[in-house]
């Protein structure tokens, strides 16, 4: 068996392992050849020299295999045996993986056997038969381990490796069970201690196992948010995917409760203090993707809740027509951002915000004149290239109109100002407009463009002024994506297709998610881009509103946010929900999800 197993490793190698046994192979018969030329005779010759007893074996006319010859065949033999029943376990193992099975391997070895042992026995030139028989023996073992590694990593081969004996049990391990690149998790150091030794403690605890499993799965669901409520009976982990919470795992409340406190373990936090809030954070890694986890546990009247907030730390900016506007709404803000007066970006929380408004600061004409942030100190968002920053303390008005003046004087083009925090800065930058033709760019939170234009006109102490200002301002919602590889297309009515502002005659139908069955058969596989859960990204719907005299009478007139939409729509505005019609028939949403994101 051990030379089996050198073989096997020998074969592990296979363009240089089969090269070095033929080398060998020739060695020893021309070894043989010059110790013993009458070896090379047939096999009616007796080169050992045998009496000629007529009670032996060996007795009577014909030729005979000297011992030596039978000992050869019987080794070769031997090896093939353990060489076969080896490559038949390991095709049994790695079926899942390999294109040929072991019913097409099979075959093979004991078919070419068969004709190298007949070869052995039939040629009477010994020493033309017995390189015939070696090679048909060991030729099909050669080529399914060459087979065996160009298929199959050789991490998945160790990951998959059982004792290591060639008669050792059969292990079949299928492709869902295996994880070969398992997460890894970073701990943040507790007080004394090194991450190395606080990642050590927490890996004897109970908890550290479950914590791994649900993060591993939240990531590999593509989650933002991972939530875990635990109660006295049972805790509950639900992650956010897309903007949307989904049913994830549960668990006993000991094993809720172990999770917890080997979280603030990892975290950095106080392990096992449950009375009062606390945050910290860790990392997780797997091959190449790394994310920070911002952890966060709180305790509630009725529960105890754990927050976990993965962040790739990608600062990759977006263009708008990344971010889905289409090229004619990319141009309307170009447009809206140049020349003078202000320009609104708006979104609500959780709707993409820092994205549109890294966009829109991409989309300034920074190449062309010199714009300028002014920004408190703890701003981490409005970082743009060849867009200088300027800080000041956080609340300080006087500090922030000191930078508007200084930075007059260097000839600005634009100031990026996103906190219009008082009247007095507000009408300092209606001063550098008017006189100077500077734009200014900021952002509000807000519920639509026409909110976030209002907005921006009540921060004005001179309201006159920034109504003649304002150019315009954008709004945007975030919508999911239907997963493109288990999309399903549904027929509907022409009506319908007329109303998304499509063509009946080139269209009949529209894109939903996938139906997934209620009782699933044994066969049935999840979709492995989306899981199953219809969706994978998201992209924006987007409001954009130019400003015109109508607008403009109506700020100075009635400031209200309905009539601003009245007269915007008049004017050729399209609401949210239009603009994602042609997602609609693209495939790219659906009219549910339309729905659900616009409230209509």
């Amino acid at each position: 068996m051990n030379l089996a197993r050198s073989a096997v490793n020998i074969f592990n190698r296979p363009s240089r392992g089969f090269t070095m046994a033929c080398l060998l192979g020739v060695a020893l018969f021309a070894a043989a050849t010059l110790i013993l030329p009458e070896v090379v005779q047939a096999q009616t010759d007796d080169p050992f020299h045998y009496p000629g007893d007529t009670h032996s074996v060996r007795r009577g006319p014909g030729g005979y295999f000297a011992l030596y010859k039978l000992v050869l065949i019987t080794l070769v033999f031997a090896i093939w045996v353990a060489l076969a029943d080896y490559s038949n376990r390991e095709a049994l193992r790695l079926k899942e993986f390999m294109v040929s099975k072991p019913e097409v391997w099979n075959p093979i070895f004991l078919v070419t056997f068969l004709v190298g042992f007949i070869s052995v026995m039939s040629i009477p030139w010994f020493w033309a038969g017995f390189p015939v028989y070696f090679l048909f023996c060991f030729i099909p073992v050669f080529l399914f381990f060459n087979t065996r590694n160009r298929e199959v990593d050789p991490s998945m081969r160790k990951a998959i490796a059982t004792s290591g004996r060639v008669s050792g049990p059969i292990q079949i391990i299928k492709k869902e069970q295996l994880d070969l690149n398992p997460m890894e998790l970073v701990a943040s150091a507790q007080p004394g201690q090194t991450e190395a030794q606080t990642l050590f403690a927490a890996r004897q605890t109970p908890g550290f196992a479950p914590l791994k499993d649900m993060i591993t799965q939240a990531l590999e669901n593509r989650a933002d948010v991972l939530a875990l409520s635990c109660t006295r009976d049972k805790a509950l982990a639900q992650m956010q995917v897309d903007g949307m919470w989904h049913p994830m795992m549960e668990f006993e409340a000991a094993t809720g409760q172990a999770i917890v406190t080997t979280s603030q373990l990892v975290a950095g936090c106080q392990p096992q203090v449950m009375d009062r809030a606390q945050d910290g954070g860790f990392r997780a890694k797997r091959e190449k993707s790394k994310w920070s986890i911002r952890f966060s546990s709180q305790p509630t009247r009725t529960d105890f809740r754990s927050v976990y907030r993965f962040e790739t730390g990608d600062d990759h900016v977006m263009s708008l027509v990344d971010l889905g506007m289409s090229d004619e709404q990319a141009q309307m803000i170009r447009d809206g951002i140049a020349g003078d007066g202000f320009y609104v970006v708006g979104a609500s929380p959780g709707q993409g915000v820092t994205s549109l408004w890294r966009s829109c600061l991409q989309a300034t004409d920074r190449w062309t004149r010199d714009w300028f942030s002014i920004v408190p100190a703890t701003d981490s968002d409005t970082v743009m290239e060849n867009i200088a920053r300027e800080t000041f303390t956080p609340g300080d008005v006087k500090q922030a109109i000191a930078l508007v003046h200084k930075l007059a004087l260097k000839q600005a083009g634009g100031y990026v100002v996103p906190e219009l925090m008082d009247k007095s800065l507000v009408d300092t930058l209606l001063e550098q407009s008017k006189t100077e033709g500077r734009k200014t760019l900021t952002r509000f939170t807000a519920k639509s463009a026409a909110e976030a234009l209002l907005r921006a006109y009540a921060a004005a102490g001179d309201r006159k002024a920034m109504a003649q200002a304002l150019k315009g301002s954008v709004y945007q919602k975030l919508v999911r994506k239907l997963c493109t590889n288990c999309r399903e297309t549904t027929r509907v009515a022409p009506e319908l297709i007329k109303k998304l502002g499509g063509d009946p005659m080139l269209q009949d139908f529209i894109y939903t998610p996938r139906a997934i069955p209620a009782e699933k058969p044994k066969d049935y596989l999840p979709c492995p881009v989306c899981h199953d859960l219809g969706f994978v990204g998201r992209t924006g719907l987007f409001e954009i509103l130019e400003v015109n005299d109508a607008i403009r009478k109506t700020l100075l007139t009635q400031p209200k946010v309905e009539n601003i939409v009245a007269v915007a729509r008049k004017t050729g505005m399209k609401t949210l929900m239009q603009s994602g019609f042609p997602l609609v028939l693209s495939g790219t949403t659906t009219i549910e999800e339309l729905k659900r994101v616009c409230g209509g």
